[in-house]
């Protein structure tokens, strides 16, 4: 994966937490969890590809762009108290590839087909995806986790 996507999941995910931990988690408690609109019965227009505008105008903001590179576009928006982050992906691939590394960072997001929305819930996503479609993913969260003293989490992460 590139260091531009790198960087900018981890962006993304600083961005919309606003680097707060959660209290009482443990690193056991990774969540990954997808909630399909099929699950949950609701009537959802197919996702395609969406432009950091119509995504903006989806969820009643104005898309400053913070990066506008050749495989993605990331933007960040502002609507009442919830901050949002968007990215646009020159391919699906690339798409998948920055939610991997993103998610290992915890983080809510909205994901369609080349596209990206990062928010602080899952509430504040919810009412998107009837706008603009995809699927609900949770990231897996560390925050809160104990290490042993003396080794880091590259060991740490190797626990099974």
């Amino acid at each position: 994966m590139s260091h531009l996507l790198r960087a900018t999941a981890l962006c993304a995910v600083l961005l919309v937490s606003g680097c707060a931990g959660g209290q009482g988690q443990s690193h056991a408690g990774h969540e990954q969890k997808k909630t399909s609109p099929a699950a949950e019965g609701s009537a959802v227009k197919t996702a395609g590809p969406a432009t950091l505008t119509k995504i903006a105008d989806a969820i009643g903001c104005k898309a400053n762009v913070v990066t506008d590179a050749e495989e993605l576009r990331q933007a960040a928006c502002k609507s009442g108290k919830s901050q949002y982050t968007l990215v646009t992906f020159a391919t699906d691939k690339g798409k998948r590839e920055w939610l991997s590394e993103s998610k290992d960072y915890g983080g809510t997001y909205l994901v369609g087909y080349r596209w990206s929305v990062t928010a602080p819930s899952e509430n504040s996503l919810k009412p998107l995806r009837t706008k603009l479609g995809g699927a609900i993913e949770i990231g897996t969260s560390h925050q809160g986790m104990e290490m042993e003293p003396g080794k880091g989490h590259s060991e740490h992460a190797q626990h099974g």
